[in-house]
């Protein structure tokens, strides 16, 4: 069976993917940033090493400005971080590491109830 890790789990399009896995019988490993700086070039290297290596990574974690995306304008250096800096660092990662990974982000969610 594949090792699946999920970053951005507890997110809303992170938590819609879980779901998916869940429903297919396939189980993440779905650490929360409060475990672990996903940030972090080593931490996360530490962290699949400690899994025993992982087979596909999916990233759905992001800096989402809250209440409203204008934070995102006022919180740049975060938007950076977890927006650009962090998939580049997980492109890395992955040829390091040896594995697959999706990068899975939106501007703005529309749940269609308006």
């Amino acid at each position: 069976m594949s090792k699946i890790l999920l970053l951005g789990a507890s997110g809303y399009l992170g938590g819609a993917f879980k779901a998916a896995l869940a429903l297919r019988n396939l189980q993440a490993l779905t650490p929360s940033r409060a475990e672990m700086n996903y940030c972090n070039f080593e931490v996360l290297r530490q962290y699949i090493r400690e899994q025993g290596g992982i087979d596909f990574l999916i990233n759905a974690a992001g800096f989402t400005g809250k209440p409203n995306v204008e934070q995102c304008e006022i919180m740049r250096a975060e938007t950076l971080q977890g927006n650009l800096l962090l998939p580049q660092m997980l492109s890395h990662l992955a040829t390091v590491e040896d594995f697959r990974w999706l990068q899975i982000s939106t501007g703005c969610i529309y749940n269609g109830d308006n």
